[in-house]
């Protein structure tokens, strides 16, 4: 009987214990969750590290507190982790679709161009990460791309803590975006959000601990403590761990020293490789201090071409492969009469094989400067440019008036010049189109693009786009960029009108000073596209707001210009 009696008391007992958690349960799953969402906040903020500003927050802050919303909301429910799982995703995709891509919802929910965009931004991010140098802009797809990880790491910490019974585990997902933003990002508020976010995290651990043991179990010393009692204890925690971190984290080693990467410009004796494959942007923004050479020039200002590329395949323009000669005196082989001018470049913090000249270049010293018939570039081939290299160029620069390109064909343009991949965004075909509607002849075309860009389109450093089909998609819907991004789009968009087109990467002049020398640094790095007509070579255009030519005024009516800032759009008339 007595047995019987025990087995009867310890069902009850046990009847009782299933009976009674659920609303404890609950209770306690509030603190644990506020928690979670807090250092999910303190994750958002902490990227202001790697934003150019605060306008990423708010947007960010609504799909990361969403997403826990959601998964609370599931746990009430009771849904099982293979019902929550592709749940959450579908509500993070629904939660990043209205929040950025709004205005193409089908009613509440996503449609295919939603879907297209996102894929769009998400491989920009792809592209561009490895080139991209922080601060990034702050709207637009690193945005994107850092709510959809951020939203990851909610639903990922709410499965370890509420799901698997983690508690340092929870803390991992938002751990990883935090070392990365460390890695990576800017000095700024570095203190005050590492301070945050390490007693957040702490926190966290604590309420969690607490929370996956039973009601008997010791805590923090205490017998039988319940958690409305232990909330007072947890919040003097959360004090004393944001003032130690406050206190100690300005004095840990390297906490007042440069990122653990640093990938942002300083001034200083650093040599520069400009390379046309990389984000120019990243030069201009971030490196623009370094003085990349001085220039003695006969007749003036001019653009310091160091790079051009005929071959396009869908994602940039690539290097081509051509044959090196020496230079002699190529003056025979430029087919207009022009100017000849005579430069003397000092190198101070340019690297590389590409030696900048005016174009186009028909003599060089020293005779170790060879020369690429096609793309017209003088290249040092078997060293680096060093600091201190000093090298003579003499070029002739042509200047085609406008009646003599009006009257030009394009029909005997060297081969490749007019190959484009597959693929091209209908945005693209229908703006050339647009932009180009009453033109008649090849340079009219080219002009016509020219000032439609420099019409429609703003000067912004800040984006962050490539030459790519969808980069090019992406600067046409956002109708801002640099000069990478006109000149790519400028070349893919006339290739598609029939115009023959490469683009050149150099530099414009830089500044003038009391020496007679221009001063060329990394913010005067530039990308311009060139069109070819027959009997004439390659013309240069100019479809970047706020950059002109002064070897091109005639024909483009875009007067000379250069980097002073933020820059609006402008448009010329062509001086007949």
């Amino acid at each position: 009987m007595s047995a019987a009696t025990g087995t009867t008391a310890t069902t009850d007992s046990n009847a009782r214990r299933a009976a009674r958690p659920a609303s404890r349960v609950d209770a306690a799953q509030l603190p644990a969750t506020l928690c979670l969402a807090g250092l999910t906040v303190a994750t958002v903020v902490s990227l202001c590290r790697v934003f150019a500003d605060w306008g990423y927050l708010r947007d960010m802050l609504i799909v990361a507190l969403g997403t826990h919303a959601v998964a609370a909301a599931l746990r009430l429910a009771r849904a099982n982790l293979l019902i929550a799982l592709p749940t959450l995703l579908l509500a993070i995709i629904g939660l990043l679709s209205a929040v950025y891509y709004g205005d193409t919802l089908n009613g509440p929910l996503p449609g295919s161009r939603t879907f297209e965009l996102m894929r769009i931004d998400l491989r920009l991010v792809i592209e561009q990460f490895p080139t991209a140098i922080a601060p990034v802009p702050s709207i637009g797809n690193y945005a994107v791309a850092a709510a959809a990880a951020v939203a990851l790491c909610a639903a990922l910490s709410d499965t370890f803590a509420f799901r698997a019974l983690g508690h340092l585990e929870a803390v991992v997902p938002a751990g990883v975006v935090f070392i990365f933003t460390a890695a990576l990002g800017t000095d700024r508020h570095r203190v005050a959000v590492s301070a945050v976010w390490i007693a957040m995290a702490l926190l966290t651990v604590a309420v969690l601990r607490f929370r996956q043991t039973s009601e008997e179990a010791t805590w923090m010393g205490g017998r039988r403590m319940r958690l409305a009692a232990a909330v007072p204890a947890v919040m003097v925690t959360f004090g004393l761990t944001a003032v130690v971190a406050a206190t100690v984290a300005p004095r840990l080693p390297g906490a007042g020293e440069k990122a653990l990467i640093d990938t942002r410009n300083r001034q200083g004796s650093v040599t520069e490789v400009l390379s046309p494959l990389v984000d120019l942007g990243a030069q201009m923004r971030n490196r623009g201090n370094l003085e990349a050479f001085t220039v003695e020039s006969s007749d003036g200002a001019h653009y310091w071409r160091t790079y051009a590329s005929s071959d396009f395949d869908g994602r940039t323009w690539v290097p081509v492969e051509e044959d090196l000669f020496e230079m002699g005196d190529r003056s025979d082989s430029v087919l207009l009469p022009g100017s000849r001018t005579q430069q003397s470049f000092r190198i101070l913090a340019l690297s590389g094989h590409t030696v900048p000249a005016a174009y186009r270049p028909v003599a060089v010293s020293p005779s170790d400067v060879l020369w690429t018939e096609g793309t017209q570039m003088l290249v040092l081939p078997d060293v680096n440019l060093e600091r201190g290299d000093r090298i003579a160029v003499e070029s002739i620069v042509p200047r085609p008036s406008v009646d003599m390109l009006r009257a030009a064909t394009v029909a005997n343009a060297p081969a490749g010049n007019l190959d484009l991949p597959g693929g091209l965004p209908q945005i693209a075909r229908d703006a050339a189109v647009e932009a180009t509607q009453g033109a008649t002849t090849p340079y009219d075309k080219a002009l016509a693009l020219q000032n439609w860009f420099r019409d429609n389109f703003t000067y912004d450093l800040d984006v962050q786009y490539g030459n790519s089909y969808d980069a090019t998609d992406a600067f046409l819907r956002g109708r801002s960029g640099f000069c990478q991004h006109f000149a790519g789009t400028f070349g893919v968009m006339a290739r598609y009108l029939g115009l023959p087109t490469r683009m050149a990467v150099g530099y414009t002049p830089g500044d003038l000073r009391a020496d007679g020398l221009y001063h060329v640094y990394g913010r005067h790095g530039h990308a311009w596209p060139e069109v070819w007509f027959d009997g004439i070579g390659w013309v240069a255009f100019e479809p970047t707001p706020g950059r002109g030519s002064p070897d091109s005024v005639d024909y483009t009516g875009v007067a000379p210009a250069q980097f002073a800032g933020s820059v609006d759009g402008g448009n010329g008339t062509p001086q007949t």
